[in-house]
């Protein structure tokens, strides 16, 4: 399964960009007002299906360097991957469901046969640690990036 996408159909760990990227042109630099490359892009969105002009996506640069390395020191690259989708649980969704806690990632989607079905994970589960870690939430807001960085 693409690193990129969470569940059938969806892109994760992207860039949005406004700026304009036409039809079979993905692939080229996304770069900052300094002119650093921050990211690939990979995906647009025509106004059709958004409402929106202009809407296009790019892979992190960070990830795209991550992978030319594995490529070049093996050969391949290699993405952990645990087949779910997760949102952020917050006071209200624990308040509502009458769960123990009220903070960390809720599971809303186990792939069929995933690695993390074969754990036991299920829809519904709440994750608040991983090993010593504690998960106060999704995660998805650590992981982007910004222009200006």
């Amino acid at each position: 399964m693409d690193p990129h996408r969470s569940e059938p159909g969806k892109l994760t760990n992207l860039i949005q960009a406004d700026a304009a990227i036409s039809p079979g042109n993905s692939g080229g630099a996304l770069a900052n007002i300094k002119g650093e490359v921050i990211g690939i892009n990979e995906a647009y969105l025509p106004p059709g299906q958004t409402g929106a002009e202009n809407i296009g996506f790019a892979i992190p640069s960070y990830t795209t360097t991550s992978i030319a390395d594995q490529i070049i020191q093996n050969g391949r690259a290699t993405h952990p991957y645990l087949g779910v989708a997760l949102t952020d649980l917050t006071p209200q969704i624990a308040s509502r469901f009458g769960l123990p806690v009220d903070s960390g990632a809720l599971v809303t989607y186990v792939q069929r046969g995933g690695p993390a079905a074969s754990a036991g994970v299920r829809r519904g589960d709440v994750i608040v640690g991983m090993g010593s870690r504690k998960v106060s939430d999704s995660g998805t807001s650590s992981r982007r990036s910004s222009a200006t960085d």
